[in-house]
């Protein structure tokens, strides 16, 4: 069974923050849409990274400025309500690249809360 993509109505104003912004952060209640809405506006563009993934988790919070080094120019980060450390290095990091990042997590658990 294929899912047919809905378009949402902040597409428009999500591309001009991600294009004004070194980092927008995309927050909303939990299977929403949100990783759904980023990898159709941003997967040819960005590299997806999700803290699902248990190895993702332990690199970025051991070793956050290696871990937004090796993540490349463009990235998505997805589920970052996974990291029970928020890296704030992640943070500093963008403010100086001039590449823009889209940061991804369920409102409920966000770490930035």
């Amino acid at each position: 069974m294929t899912m047919t993509y809905i378009p949402r109505q902040i597409e428009p104003v999500l591309k001009k923050l991600v294009g004004q912004f070194p980092a927008v952060a995309v927050t909303g209640p939990r299977q929403c849409g949100k990783s759904t809405l980023l990898r159709h506006l941003f997967g040819s563009t960005h590299r997806y990274l999700s803290f699902d993934s248990p190895l993702l988790r332990e690199q970025a919070t051991a070793d956050p400025k290696l871990f937004l080094e090796n993540a490349g120019d463009r990235f998505i980060l997805d589920e970052t309500q996974n990291l029970s450390v928020f890296p704030t290095e992640r943070f500093h990091s963008v403010s100086t690249t001039p590449k823009p990042k889209a940061f991804n997590g369920s409102s409920a658990n966000a770490p930035w809360r």
